[in-house]
């Protein structure tokens, strides 16, 4: 059995969880929202979002309306990367509507290239931000701007708080590579 090394622990992944709440809380505090509307890539970010959302509610004492939508895009087979392919659409009406894209981790950007044509062009938001974990700066081809950065990684492949590797290790408590 091939030995998992620790990159986040899980403490450190809930600092930054709660670091990351505080910037959208405090954006959405200047700009006088009365909502969030989150859009969720599933199935890697759905651990970080429902945990992002947690801390937001509690903060605000349930104040902020905090909208939660799925979307699904295939774009990993193992370790490799493939064509991107929306397999799970989002029905509700976004229209003029601002929006934060939750992320598990960005490597090359194009999943966030394909989700920004998708929601600005299809679904027609009013504004785009993104939230991530991770980022992988050093594997970057699309140029991307991410409001809400959990933390830069080195390149390796990572598992684990809902990073999977062929749809295993997703459980995991911290974040971790495979040595």
């Amino acid at each position: 059995m091939k030995k998992i090394e620790v990159l986040i622990s899980e403490e450190e992944i809930k600092k930054i969880i709660k670091e990351i709440s505080a910037k959208i809380l405090k954006d959405a505090e200047k700009n006088k929202c009365r909502e969030l509307n989150f859009i969720t890539v599933l199935e890697g970010a759905r651990r970080f979002s429902e945990d992002l959302r947690k801390i937001i509610f509690e903060e605000t004492k349930g104040k902020l309306n905090i909208n939660n939508y799925n979307i699904k895009i295939s774009s990993y087979q193992g370790t490799k990367s493939r064509k991107l392919k929306l397999e799970k659409e989002i029905k509700e009406n976004l229209k003029k509507k601002n929006v934060i894209v939750i992320e598990d981790i960005i490597d090359t950007g194009k999943t966030v290239l394909f989700l920004k044509n998708y929601l600005l062009k299809e679904k027609r938001v009013a504004s785009l931000k993104i939230a991530s974990l991770l980022s992988k700066p050093s594997r970057r081809i699309v140029d991307v701007k991410i409001s809400y950065l959990g933390k830069e990684i080195p390149d390796v492949f990572v598992i684990g708080y809902g990073l999977d590797k062929d749809g295993q290790f997703r459980d995991l408590n911290y974040i971790g590579f495979i040595k």
